[in-house]
């Protein structure tokens, strides 16, 4: 694709097929570049600037349907699964057996490292990985409440897994942990609140919320939304510049565009300790999303989701002050936003992964690490 200045596509859409509809995740592991998506493969950039796919889909297994997050932990990279089985042709029923958990060291020859019984058998999927303090932490979703809400396991061998957090925070509307980060020595992370399958609360009845942990014990450290129960999802969790940052989306069809919230306190404990520095999507509300976002150089980047005009990437060097450096969808406004964990640094340059329903999920380079105008 042509593209916008400074930016420059560097596959085929779709790797090829344009059922391939989104990136998923991205991630820089001895010297590659590995994307995953739908139909759970991964793909590997090489020196040349072609592609490879190195796995068979789903690893084999059809009811491996997508490969949400990926993770490098211990000297290997990990890639979590997205199980469905449909019970019917039509599939008006569908059950899971749970996520599968594989891993690879050389980036080539993956082995299944998937606990007997599975993790959480009722969730299907896992939309964050996180490496930490010497354990590899994963959370596990899903998409209604009658599981009682989301939960956060962690292995420190990458097959043994402990679980450390169940219930949703014991709210089963927290269906969903999208966000882990670790700032000052503690575990955050952000909660989606609310099950779109259910019509009395598609988005929950409180808002997204951000709770802490010390190794032994969890505590809530904002108000639910941020005190606006429209604000229903903590999407990511990022820490720049000694303050932790959490981007959150809002419910559709509200008046309002997504925000951050910036906490600087050493220790995030309360309401009291976040400020919010962006505010009504960037002062466009039909920006209701920020789905991703990465620190790279001297800059933190946020991916909004416009799904009328394309995604928009902005940026700050302070925190408070934003500028875009990507809009109307890199050129394409089918490329809707960029999903949660397709952002990555590989090579020292600036990588997005974006989801393009017309003709396949695209991975973007940012051509300079410093940008200038003359």
């Amino acid at each position: 694709a042509p593209g916008v200045p400074g930016w420059k596509q560097v596959n085929i859409n779709g790797f090829g097929e344009r059922r391939n509809p989104w990136i998923s995740s991205l991630v820089s592991f001895k010297g590659h570049l590995y994307a995953s998506g739908y139909q759970a493969y991964v793909w590997r950039l090489e020196p040349d600037g072609t592609w490879s796919a190195v796995n068979t889909l789903g690893f084999g297994d059809s009811t491996n349907v997508e490969i949400d997050a990926m993770a490098v932990f211990s000297n290997s990279l990990y890639a979590a699964t997205f199980t469905f089985i449909c019970d019917d042709p039509d599939c008006n029923t569908w059950h899971t057996n749970g996520p599968q958990f594989w891993r690879t060291a050389d980036g080539t020859n993956w082995e299944n490292v998937t606990p007997p019984g599975s993790i959480g058998s009722n969730y299907r999927w896992v939309p964050t990985m996180m490496a930490s303090g010497g354990y590899l932490y994963a959370a596990l979703n899903r998409d209604n409440q009658n599981v009682l809400g989301a939960e956060i396991w962690r292995t420190a061998d990458g097959q043994n897994w402990e679980r450390i957090a169940s219930g949703g925070f014991d709210d089963p509307y927290n269906t969903g942990v999208l966000s882990l980060v670790e700032y000052n020595g503690y575990l955050y992370a952000g909660t989606r609140h609310g099950d779109w399958q259910d019509d009395a609360h598609p988005n929950g009845p409180l808002g997204g919320e951000v709770w802490r942990y010390d190794g032994s014990n969890w505590v809530q450290v904002n108000d639910p939304g941020f005190g606006d129960v429209e604000a229903h999802r903590v999407e990511r969790l990022i820490v720049f510049n000694n303050a932790l940052y959490a981007y959150i989306s809002r419910v559709g069809g509200t008046s309002k565009g997504a925000e951050v919230w910036r906490c600087v306190a050493t220790v995030c404990n309360s309401q009291s300790d976040w400020v919010k520095v962006v505010d009504n999507g960037f002062g466009n509300p039909a920006n209701q999303y920020i789905l991703s976002g990465i620190t790279f150089g001297n800059y933190l980047y946020a991916a909004v989701a416009n799904w009328s005009l394309g995604l928009q990437l902005w940026r700050t060097g302070n925190g408070t002050d934003w500028e875009p450096v990507a809009e109307a969808g890199l050129g394409d406004s089918n490329n809707g936003y960029v999903c949660l964990g397709a952002m990555a640094v590989h090579n020292n340059r600036l990588y997005i992964g974006t989801t393009n329903g017309a003709n396949g999920g695209e991975v973007w380079k940012k051509t300079v690490t410093a940008d200038f105008t003359a």
